[in-house]
């Protein structure tokens, strides 16, 4: 984006950043490190000149409008003038909608924006599902849809923690993360696939950010007073599992594989599971967090998130509940098969939200 020039005669801009911007962020928007407010005006200036080399139309355009046109272009001048011009418009509004919501903590337009992609992407990838990519462009790829679709459940989680009691949005996030999950088991995973960091973008993360969305729900659903009993027990039980199911689809060094873990963990107690069952997770987060800091640690996703120290805490605490385990395993005041004490666990203290 600073590669913009300025003079008499306009601006300049070299081509492709449009691409790579939106590439970085539906492979991994974790890393992408934001400027400031002044980011999204320069994005809607490299925008507009990449627009108007390839006489695209104006972001602001709606789906259903930029359907008309780019089949008017490609009736008229073929895929080379329409291919450009149309992916264009799709990475415009898959930029500046991760931006509205990141920057300005719009939800509402990011949602639109990242819907308005995937509409346009679904209807493309079925009305040319017989021309070649190379024609159509990479945009209608499978593994392109899904990034976007990975995108947008996020912004719809992003919005329900400013609308937690909105169950119609919680529904909503819960059926995507299904289709989600159904949509990376019946495609063909790429064993071939030279860059190993292609097939955990698109296949294990995406689908640990689902089984992650469905824990979610259910424990939203379990926070609920009118809950009986057993339905509550029900709702903590896939809590866990769905967490625990998340991190077992991502490395160990991702940092949200630790991280999975420990909300696993917290719904051990009132399950009241097996010592060894407790102890297993534990040292799962133990062997995982160095490895994870060493790649995350520095990030952009961290350093800005205000949790980051708040998740530190957590791992230091929970490193000391397995020392406590070990040496009550040891004292034999507790048994592997046996429940795990709790109680000598609530007297290490509690960490502050």
């Amino acid at each position: 984006m600073n590669g913009i020039e300025r003079s008499e005669e306009g601006m300049q801009a070299q081509f492709g950043a449009i691409a790579d911007l939106s590439n970085g962020l539906i492979f991994d928007w974790r890393v992408f490190r934001l400027h400031g407010p002044v980011f999204l005006t320069r994005v809607n200036e490299q925008a507009m000149c990449e627009g108007n080399h390839w006489d695209a139309w104006p972001p602001h355009i709606g789906p259903e409008e930029l359907k008309k046109k780019a089949l008017e272009r490609l009736r008229n001048e073929g895929w080379e003038r329409t291919r450009p011009a149309l992916t264009l418009v799709v990475r415009a509004w898959i930029i500046i909608g991760f931006l509205k919501g990141k920057l300005e903590v719009n939800h509402t337009y990011a949602i639109e924006a990242f819907k308005n992609a995937l509409n346009v992407i679904n209807w493309g990838r079925q009305l040319w599902k017989d021309v070649p990519k190379e024609q159509r462009g990479t945009m209608f790829d499978i593994t392109f849809r899904r990034g976007v679709w990975n995108l947008y459940i996020f912004s719809l989680m992003d919005n329900l923690y400013y609308d937690k009691n909105n169950m119609d949005l919680l529904e909503t996030i819960y059926k995507e993360a299904n289709a989600i999950i159904k949509d990376v088991d019946e495609d063909t995973y790429p064993y071939d696939e030279p860059e190993i960091g292609f097939p955990l973008a698109f296949y294990d993360c995406i689908k640990a950010n689902a089984l992650a969305c469905k824990a979610l729900y259910h424990k939203t659903i379990s926070e609920s007073k009118t809950l009986d009993k057993k339905t509550l027990k029900k709702h903590w039980m896939a809590t866990m599992n769905f967490y625990i199911e998340a991190a077992d689809a991502l490395p160990e060094d991702d940092e949200n594989h630790p991280w999975y873990l420990n909300c696993a963990y917290v719904y051990m107690e009132p399950l009241n599971v097996s010592t060894s069952r407790v102890m297993k997770i534990l040292e799962r987060i133990r062997l995982s967090v160095p490895k994870m800091m060493k790649i995350w640690g520095p990030s952009m996703h961290m350093r800005q998130e205000k949790n980051n120290r708040h998740r530190v805490q957590v791992y230091a605490r929970l490193l000391k509940i397995e020392e406590l385990g070990k040496e009550l395993l040891a004292k034999k005041t507790i048994t592997p098969n046996g429940p795990f004490d709790w109680s000598a666990v609530n007297r290490i203290g509690q960490i502050e939200d």
